[in-house]
Protein backbone atom coordinates (compact mmCIF):
# COMPACT_ATOMS: atom_id res chain seq x y z
CA UNK A 1 0.00 0.00 0.00
CA UNK A 2 1.20 3.52 -0.71
CA UNK A 3 1.76 5.92 2.14
CA UNK A 4 0.93 9.60 1.96
CA UNK A 5 3.62 11.88 3.29
CA UNK A 6 2.76 14.81 5.55
CA UNK A 7 4.15 17.18 2.91
CA UNK A 8 1.93 15.76 0.18
CA UNK A 9 -1.12 15.87 2.45
CA UNK A 10 -0.45 19.52 3.30
CA UNK A 11 0.19 20.36 -0.36
CA UNK A 12 -3.18 18.85 -1.30
CA UNK A 13 -4.95 21.69 0.51
CA UNK A 14 -7.34 19.36 2.30
CA UNK A 15 -5.85 20.20 5.68
CA UNK A 16 -6.72 23.89 5.19
CA UNK A 17 -10.36 23.07 4.53
CA UNK A 18 -10.61 20.66 7.44
CA UNK A 19 -8.91 23.13 9.75
CA UNK A 20 -11.38 25.83 8.73
CA UNK A 21 -14.37 23.54 9.24
CA UNK A 22 -13.18 22.30 12.64
CA UNK A 23 -12.38 25.84 13.77
CA UNK A 24 -15.95 26.91 12.96
CA UNK A 25 -17.51 23.84 14.59
CA UNK A 26 -15.42 24.13 17.76
CA UNK A 27 -16.51 27.75 18.27
CA UNK A 28 -20.12 26.52 18.61
CA UNK A 29 -23.24 28.62 18.30
CA UNK A 30 -25.11 26.56 15.74
CA UNK A 31 -25.55 27.11 12.02
CA UNK A 32 -26.52 30.78 12.29
CA UNK A 33 -23.42 31.73 14.30
CA UNK A 34 -21.18 29.63 12.08
CA UNK A 35 -22.58 31.42 9.00
CA UNK A 36 -21.89 34.80 10.65
CA UNK A 37 -18.30 33.82 11.49
CA UNK A 38 -17.66 32.44 8.02
CA UNK A 39 -18.99 35.62 6.44
CA UNK A 40 -16.79 37.66 8.79
CA UNK A 41 -13.69 35.68 7.80
CA UNK A 42 -14.52 36.03 4.11
CA UNK A 43 -15.03 39.79 4.49
CA UNK A 44 -11.63 40.05 6.20
CA UNK A 45 -10.04 38.11 3.36
CA UNK A 46 -11.81 39.66 0.36
CA UNK A 47 -13.15 43.03 1.53
CA UNK A 48 -15.79 44.24 3.97
CA UNK A 49 -17.67 46.07 1.21
CA UNK A 50 -18.60 42.88 -0.64
CA UNK A 51 -22.04 41.31 -0.37
CA UNK A 52 -22.75 37.62 0.28
CA UNK A 53 -22.91 36.56 -3.39
CA UNK A 54 -19.78 38.59 -4.20
CA UNK A 55 -17.91 36.98 -1.32
CA UNK A 56 -19.05 33.57 -2.52
CA UNK A 57 -17.74 34.26 -6.05
CA UNK A 58 -14.37 35.43 -4.69
CA UNK A 59 -14.03 32.34 -2.49
CA UNK A 60 -14.99 30.04 -5.38
CA UNK A 61 -12.49 31.72 -7.70
CA UNK A 62 -9.72 31.30 -5.12
CA UNK A 63 -10.64 27.66 -4.58
CA UNK A 64 -10.70 26.92 -8.32
CA UNK A 65 -7.33 28.61 -8.78
CA UNK A 66 -5.82 26.60 -5.92
CA UNK A 67 -7.25 23.34 -7.27
CA UNK A 68 -6.03 24.10 -10.79
CA UNK A 69 -2.53 24.92 -9.48
CA UNK A 70 -2.46 21.70 -7.45
CA UNK A 71 -3.50 19.58 -10.41
CA UNK A 72 -0.99 21.31 -12.68
CA UNK A 73 1.79 20.74 -10.13
CA UNK A 74 1.00 17.02 -10.22
CA UNK A 75 0.87 16.94 -14.02
CA UNK A 76 -2.83 16.07 -14.20
CA UNK A 77 -4.49 16.67 -17.55
CA UNK A 78 -7.95 17.83 -16.49
CA UNK A 79 -9.43 17.53 -19.98
CA UNK A 80 -8.24 13.94 -20.23
CA UNK A 81 -9.74 13.05 -16.86
CA UNK A 82 -13.03 14.65 -17.86
CA UNK A 83 -13.18 12.66 -21.08
CA UNK A 84 -12.51 9.40 -19.23
CA UNK A 85 -15.21 10.14 -16.62
CA UNK A 86 -17.77 10.98 -19.29
CA UNK A 87 -16.95 7.84 -21.28
CA UNK A 88 -17.13 5.54 -18.22
CA UNK A 89 -20.42 7.12 -17.26
CA UNK A 90 -21.79 6.74 -20.80
CA UNK A 91 -20.78 3.08 -21.13
CA UNK A 92 -21.96 2.01 -17.69
CA UNK A 93 -25.04 4.10 -17.00
CA UNK A 94 -26.65 1.46 -14.80
CA UNK A 95 -23.54 0.98 -12.63
CA UNK A 96 -21.67 4.25 -12.75
CA UNK A 97 -23.55 7.53 -12.52
CA UNK A 98 -21.77 10.79 -11.88
CA UNK A 99 -23.68 13.63 -10.25
CA UNK A 100 -24.06 16.45 -12.79
CA UNK A 101 -21.99 18.86 -10.68
CA UNK A 102 -18.90 16.63 -11.05
CA UNK A 103 -18.97 16.99 -14.81
CA UNK A 104 -19.69 20.72 -14.54
CA UNK A 105 -16.63 21.22 -12.34
CA UNK A 106 -14.52 19.09 -14.67
CA UNK A 107 -15.71 21.08 -17.67
CA UNK A 108 -14.91 24.32 -15.84
CA UNK A 109 -11.36 23.08 -15.30
CA UNK A 110 -11.12 22.12 -18.95
CA UNK A 111 -12.19 25.61 -19.96
CA UNK A 112 -9.66 27.19 -17.62
CA UNK A 113 -6.93 24.85 -18.85
CA UNK A 114 -7.66 25.72 -22.47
Amino acid sequence: SSRVSAERLKASGITDGLSFAFRQLSAGGGPKKIAERVEGELKQRYGAELSGPELEKKAQAELLAAMEAQLASEGVDVKGVTNVMEEVSRRNRELFALPPYVLYVARAFSTLEG
